[in-house]
């Protein structure tokens, strides 16, 4: 059983420190940033999924941690989202579509 505080329509950039779950529906490009993970536990979990026709979502990392090596991650085709975990040090993607 999960427990997850979901942000249910981000229009603009977010900070993901306070939200387990994004549902991101705006038409231009947005940034989700996540937070540091040397900050968070380890094996935290953020969700992201992209219900906006058009734009572009840029998910980053705060502190300049990476996800799956690079510096950020895109979600530019709706329905499509990321599924992150922390290892206390970086970001990687554990499911995507």
């Amino acid at each position: 059983m999960f427990n997850y505080t979901a942000k249910v329509s981000v229009t603009t950039s977010v900070d993901l420190h306070s939200y387990d779950v994004a549902f991101v529906s705006g038409t231009s490009a947005i940034t989700i940033t996540l937070p540091e993970p040397t900050t968070i536990p380890v094996g935290t979990l953020k969700r992201i999924k992209k219900t906006g026709a058009s734009g572009t979502i840029t998910v980053q990392s705060a502190g300049g941690a990476t996800i799956d090596g690079a510096a950020s991650y895109a979600l530019s085709t709706q329905w499509k989202y990321v599924n992150l975990i922390s290892d206390g040090v970086n970001w990687f993607v554990f499911a995507a579509n």
